[in-house]
């Protein structure tokens, strides 16, 4: 896929719930060379939730031991070389292009964790996601409340997203006055109404890797591997 060129427009690659370090490496490489192929078309970015999965901060896994290889480091360790391999795709354009990171519920799970009785006295010693990667190093713009946190982007809101579903993409438009897009459930897809149009832009994560191993088959029936792109 080729985007054109041209000063009439803008164009910005949107990329959300790909769950690092349990990310489908396939689906990855070959978004870092479609970047690289059309990177003078390119005018921003924008990590729409779930980037990092946190899974060692979750609350679901507090008894479980963690996979294999696994701990809080590696994980930020993985999303910070994964923002790396985007700088490099992106090559002298990375500096010039607007940036944007969304948090979504998975990266939320820093402030559940910290925001326990027991977990608040690691103050500022626990780094956060954002800290870890070294965004706003990176020139990224943080949108931190990931129940409110948005880019409009033209008549286009993009945001993580709440709703699950089969309706999830009409009930986020019944509660928006502009069309809409998000990633929450994983799922691909666009529906219209009143005028307005949802794009629902799937997944970037990898149900065979061991992040996922306590979901059965049909957790994942209509998940698709997805990343949109915004003229």
């Amino acid at each position: 896929i080729q985007i054109p060129s041209s000063s009439s427009h803008q164009s910005f690659i949107v990329i959300g719930c790909v769950h690092r370090p349990f990310h489908d490496k396939k689906v990855w490489s070959s978004l870092i060379s479609f970047i690289a192929d059309n990177k003078d078309a390119l005018h921003g970015i924008i990590i729409n939730g779930d980037y990092l999965d946190v899974k060692s901060l979750s609350s679901h896994d507090e008894k479980k031991l963690l996979p294999f290889g696994i701990d809080l480091g590696i994980e930020y360790q993985d999303g910070y070389e994964g923002v790396m391999e985007l700088k490099a795709a992106f090559g002298g354009r990375w500096r010039k292009i607007r940036k944007v990171f969304h948090a979504g519920n998975h990266e939320n799970r820093y402030y559940k964790h910290i925001g326990q009785f027991d977990h608040s006295k690691y103050g500022t010693a626990l780094m956060s996601p954002w800290e870890a990667m070294k965004l706003e190093e990176e020139g990224f713009e943080l949108q931190l409340d990931w129940e409110n946190g948005r880019t409009v982007i033209g008549d286009l809101e993009i945001f993580h997203g709440f709703f699950l579903g089969p309706n999830a993409i009409k009930k986020h438009l019944e509660r928006s006055n502009m069309n809409v897009m998000f990633n929450h459930s994983h799922h691909v897809g666009e529906f219209n109404i009143a005028g307005k149009i949802g794009y629902n832009i799937g997944w970037m994560g990898d149900e065979n890797s061991p992040g996922f191993s306590y979901a059965n088959r049909f957790t994942f029936f209509g998940w698709q591997k997805c990343f949109a792109i915004v003229n």
